[in-house]
């Protein structure tokens, strides 16, 4: 994981730590609040599944022991997955997207692993752009009607790398 000293913008007493038992009532609770615009309800059953097999890193981000985002990857030879990241609603567009993800960039950059993808829709799909994503495939309706499956990929060579270093630099200068 990344230097422990990585706070950016958020307050003091937010915190991101593993993922254990006593937040799973927290992470159910994000994942409800993002249906149905992110997610399909029936999903949940695989969001639990995945979480609780920990197939790879899962964070939460709390605020004095409550969840306002989770997610976390999993390395497949030299392929890191981004798996499930989510904020709940009612903290969308406050910067805890943003450093969730640096989170689990600067810890995938940290591994062997050379490129990093991922499964999102339509919805949030210019969010991965920002961070060099680009689509490498697209399903309409893929998760369910009115929710196509998006595919993204992102190389971790030298212009990814920099362009995480600037979005980390910019997003540190916001304190």
């Amino acid at each position: 994981m990344p230097n422990a000293s990585f706070q950016g913008p958020l307050p003091g007493d937010i915190e991101i730590l593993p993922y254990s038992a006593e937040h799973r009532g927290g992470v159910i609770a994000c994942f409800r609040s993002n249906v149905p615009k992110y997610f399909s309800s029936n999903e949940l059953p695989d969001f639990l599944k995945h979480v609780e097999a920990d197939k790879g890193p899962y964070l939460v981000m709390l605020d004095r022991g409550e969840v306002l985002a989770c997610g976390g990857f999993a390395l497949r030879g030299d392929t890191a997955d981004l798996c499930w990241g989510m904020v709940r609603a009612d903290y969308q567009g406050k910067g805890f997207g943003d450093a969730l993800m640096l989170y689990r960039l600067l810890a995938i950059i940290q591994s062997p692993a050379r490129a990093v993808r991922l499964e999102t829709s339509q919805h949030t799909e210019n969010f991965f752009r920002r961070y060099g994503f680009s689509v490498a495939e697209r399903e309409k309706d893929g998760f369910e009607p009115g929710l196509d499956r998006v595919e993204m990929r992102a190389e971790l060579d030298s212009v990814f790398k920099q362009l995480i270093d600037e979005r980390m630099s910019g997003f540190q200068n916001l304190n």
